[in-house]
């Protein structure tokens, strides 16, 4: 970063800014989502989605293989952060839909469901304090510390973060436009 402007000094130094700020999140919703505050399981999976999707959209600027294997292990911690969040989504619209004074497996179906998500919840938290997961958060502080920079880190930051961002928008659009060409999708 620049020394008197405060401003990012490159393309490289932007981004690691913006993924400090990433971690900052992962950092402030992990706790909550281990102790199962509301809606917090839903914030920490955002914020390791919105890592995956920076290392993902920026990876020229790093070194391939370590954005690899950040990318890969959060990816795993990610889904199982999915189990429980479609979990609870499942939960929230049964309790908007289901009556269980009008129908009788109302009740025992809200019960599977709650049943399950506890024990996703369950996983997720006793994952969350792992060596495996002080090992994922060690290698993201190491990464931040002393990111392994490609050439392309040090171009302009304007022009180079924006190149990146259209081809990132492009590559998003043509995964959409597969995804949606069979009507039957």
């Amino acid at each position: 970063m620049s020394e008197v402007s405060g401003r990012p000094a490159d393309a490289g130094d932007a981004v690691s800014q913006s993924l400090s700020r990433i971690v900052d999140q992962l950092d402030a919703t992990l706790g909550p989502a281990l102790l199962d505050r509301p809606d917090a399981v839903h914030a920490h999976r955002k914020a390791v989605r919105r890592l995956r999707s920076t290392l993902a959209a920026y990876r020229p600027f790093f070194d391939d293989d370590a954005v690899r294997r950040l990318h890969h292990t959060y990816r795993d911690w990610g889904g199982e952060l999915g189990e429980a969040r479609d979990l609870e989504v499942r939960i929230a619209v049964a309790q908007r839909f289901l009556d269980p004074e009008a129908d009788p497996a109302a009740a025992p179906m809200l019960d599977a469901l709650t049943a399950a998500y506890a024990s996703a919840h369950r996983r997720v938290a006793r994952r969350g304090v792992t060596a495996v997961a002080r090992r994922r958060r060690a290698d993201l502080a190491a990464f931040l510390e002393a990111p392994p920079r490609t050439a392309k880190a040090a171009r302009r930051t304007k022009r180079d973060l924006r190149r990146r961002l259209v081809k990132e928008g492009e590559h998003v659009l043509r995964r959409a436009e597969t995804a949606t060409a069979a009507v039957e999708d």
